[in-house]
């Protein structure tokens, strides 16, 4: 009896074709790479999305990925977390193709998630002579209305051997990261978020 079952299994095997591997067509990893890509421009795109948690953008994240037919896993939340760092400072072409941002970017995984996002838009500014953000820009990319947690930030930073804060003579702040030979231009530390005030003016 045991046999005969065992001789219906085989049968039943050789007619069933084999699964597929996923149910999306299959492409190269440069091509999901740039979907994904995609996906974050398109989410970051939002007006929202600068004042939605990380949850809330993880969720959006992983809808927008099965309407664009994203083959395989999804990215986890800690490497969404991560893009999500990066897609919040949005660099120009020749600022992410720099290697200033590449080494940036290396520096950034050194640091916790929460504070991945802070960095990268001080070295960005850096990088691009923009001028230093504003204590309320820092606190909102840090997730807080807290002007002084910004301040103790910016100190911790400091104290890594990340950046060196100084003041030009109009007491206007400047962030310079050593390790990139970089500064940023001269910014107020008490200046308006200047994210949130275009918002406004938009509105």
């Amino acid at each position: 009896a045991n046999e005969l079952l065992a001789q219906v299994a085989r049968a039943r095997a050789e007619r069933e074709p084999e699964a597929p591997t996923t149910l999306f067509p299959e492409i190269d990893e440069a091509e999901r790479e740039q979907t994904i890509k995609s996906v974050m421009v398109e989410l970051m795109s939002d007006p929202d999305a600068g004042f939605r948690n990380t949850a809330q953008l993880y969720q959006d994240f992983l809808v927008r990925c099965r309407i664009r037919r994203v083959p395989g896993e999804p990215p986890a939340l800690p490497a969404f977390k991560r893009l999500l760092a990066i897609a919040r400072v949005a660099p120009d072409e020749a600022t992410a193709s720099s290697d200033g941002w590449q080494q940036a970017l290396a520096l950034s995984e050194t640091l916790t998630d929460d504070v991945q996002g802070v960095f990268l838009v001080l070295a960005q500014a850096a990088l691009t002579g923009a001028p230093c953000p504003s204590d309320a820009t820092i606190a909102r990319l840090y997730g807080t209305h807290s002007t002084s947690r910004a301040r103790r930030l910016l100190t911790w930073f400091e104290e890594r051997g990340l950046i060196v804060i100084r003041t030009d003579f109009r007491n206007q702040r400047i962030a310079a990261f050593p390790d990139l030979g970089v500064e940023t231009a001269p910014g107020d530390a008490n200046g308006p978020d200047i994210v949130v005030e275009e918002r406004g003016a938009a509105e």
